[in-house]
């Protein structure tokens, strides 16, 4: 946030504000890790889907909630001492105290220790601990590594969807339907409200219902989206109505499917130390940010040379290549979790015979 501020004057603005987001791309990454962590490790598994959906809402609610706050600091143009504060700026300070605030907080009101005691026992004293700590047999056991490797298909399969959802929309609709951006604006407003109301009933349906029929429904839904928005010749003409209707459905799927296969990822895991599982699990949602870019886009003008007819070939290009090998990737990952569920168990119904006391009643 700092180095957005600093951008605006800087004769090196452009390389600032490269460095700040690459910062901000890093804290945001490792944040992501320590919180879920925090939660697989301290969370009853019975609610590690609940409440990793509330972070999930908060999330998203920041998504929505960030523009709306720099549209509403557009007309600021004032001095603060020596500093400038304008459209460019009010949102880096509104951030760096945020941050301050986050900072305080977290250093002052949270104690992790108390969270991580509550899975693993009391704690000792290091002598104490030297003496009497021996390895328990749930420390022995493995994770199901195919449930894993499913879960992280899983996750690859949403956050592909959605990287490519967010990088082709706006030029696409742009040539396509011959959208304004004020329509286009519109458009992700609607998203993000509709993605915020997803990940809250994903909050509640986690208390009555199962982790794998939330999971079989996301991909359901991502399955659908994309079917409806592969266009011509491997579909119908996409029209603008079935575009919003795919493009709602692969919405709607990205909430249910990230928040659930984290839960599932941890509860799979079990005792197993969590930190480097879930980092390896956001850089399989990171790599279709990083890439999905440059792939998606090619891949519509890449359709039209596949797939000529009917002539000629639609402005924006055609999306069935891009949307069935997306159709395609969500059936498969549907097809292993129905028949690999087994592996989706949590690690204290695999291995109930290991199941330890806890010290503390879990979160």
């Amino acid at each position: 946030s700092t180095l957005y501020v600093a951008a605006d004057s800087a004769r090196l603005g452009p390389l600032l504000v490269v460095a700040a987001r690459l910062t901000m791309g890093i804290w945001t990454g490792g944040k992501m890790v320590v919180e879920q962590t925090y939660i697989g490790e301290a969370a009853a598994p019975e609610r590690t889907t609940k409440i990793t959906s509330d972070v999930g809402v908060y999330a998203v609610l920041g998504f929505v909630m960030g523009p709306t706050v720099g549209a509403a600091l557009t007309p600021v143009d004032t001095h603060l001492g020596p500093e400038r504060l304008d459209q460019y700026t009010a949102p880096g300070y509104l951030m760096i105290l945020l941050c301050a605030c986050m900072l305080v907080a977290t250093t002052t009101t949270f104690d992790p220790a108390a969270g991580y005691a509550r899975r693993r026992g009391p704690r000792l004293g290091e002598d104490e601990s030297r003496r009497r700590l021996k390895p328990s047999p749930s420390s022995e056991a493995e994770p199901d590594k195919t449930g894993l490797a499913i879960l992280l298909a899983c996750f690859l399969a949403h956050f592909y969807s959605f990287a490519i959802q967010e990088t082709i929309t706006t030029p696409f609709v742009a040539a396509r339907f011959g959208w304004s951006q004020r329509e286009i604006d519109y458009l992700f407003a609607g998203v993000g409200l509709l993605s915020l109301a997803t990940s809250c009933l994903v909050a509640q349906l986690a208390t009555c219902c199962s982790d794998l029929g939330l999971l079989v429904l996301s991909l359901a839904f991502g399955f659908a989206g994309s079917l409806a928005l592969v266009d011509q010749p491997l579909g119908p003409e996409l029209r603008r109505s079935t575009f919003l209707f795919g493009f709602a459905l692969i919405t709607i799927a990205f909430p249910f499917g990230r928040n659930v296969a984290l839960a599932m990822f941890s509860k799979v895991l079990g005792p197993t130390p969590q930190g480097s599982w879930l980092g390896l699990m956001f850089v399989v949602g990171a790599l279709p940010r990083c890439l999905g870019p440059s792939w998606s886009l090619y891949a519509l003008r890449l359709s039209c040379t596949l797939f000529p007819h009917p002539q000629p070939c639609p402005p924006g290009g055609r999306t069935c290549l891009e949307f069935a090998i997306n159709a395609a990737f969500f059936a498969l990952c549907l097809a292993l979790v129905l028949l690999r569920r087994a592996s989706l168990l949590p690690f204290d119904q695999r291995h109930p015979a290991l199941e330890q006391p806890t010290a503390a009643t879990p979160l």
